[in-house]
């Protein structure tokens, strides 16, 4: 997505109040848009972790949840993520399951996450992975991912003990 596409601005509750560029999103927290999260679990109860690319403009080479994106203009949030499961990991007609949205900002931007979760069983191998997009893809057990992160040990973003804590709260039945 270029920094001059077209992003709906929403209010808390996700209805569309007017539309904004990627890059005025970014830069102002006043303007809330729409993105979807997922985080993947395969049948051990592991996470896909995905190692965004080195050419992205925020958090180049930071581990990450297992896929995401910004919704644009007139999309609906799952429809996003089914795309961005295609493009980002080559995974297509994946099974998501809601979990939650919730607002979360910063002092540059501010995001109205739909947050999802699904279970796959694949090989780290198995997955096409877009190189703009992700550098690789690992499955790690939870409570490592999130302890790396804690002690430091590990360029993370900080949505492995917030979301995927969110995603544990429910009833998360993996095979």
């Amino acid at each position: 997505m270029s920094p001059s596409e077209i992003l709906d601005i929403v209010d808390e509750k996700g209805k569309v109040i007017g539309q904004a560029s990627r890059a005025e999103c970014h830069s102002n927290p006043k303007l809330i848009h729409q993105v979807s999260h997922c985080w993947i679990f395969n049948n051990k109860g592991q996470i896909l972790w995905q190692l965004r690319s080195l050419k992205k403009l925020e958090g180049p080479g930071a581990w990450d949840m297992s896929c995401g994106g910004h919704v644009p203009t007139g999309e609906k949030p799952d429809i996003t993520l089914q795309r961005e499961l295609k493009e980002e990991l080559g995974l297509e007609n994946v099974d998501i399951n809601f979990v939650e949205k919730y607002v979360r900002g910063n002092e540059k931007q501010t995001e109205l996450i739909y947050l999802y979760y699904a279970i796959v069983d694949k090989t780290e191998t198995e997955f096409v992975i877009q190189k703009d997009e992700v550098e690789k893809v690992k499955w790690i057990d939870v409570h490592e991912a999130q302890t790396l992160y804690k002690e430091g040990k590990v360029e993370s973003t900080e949505f492995v003990i917030s979301q995927v804590s969110r995603i544990l709260q429910h009833d998360l039945v993996v095979p």
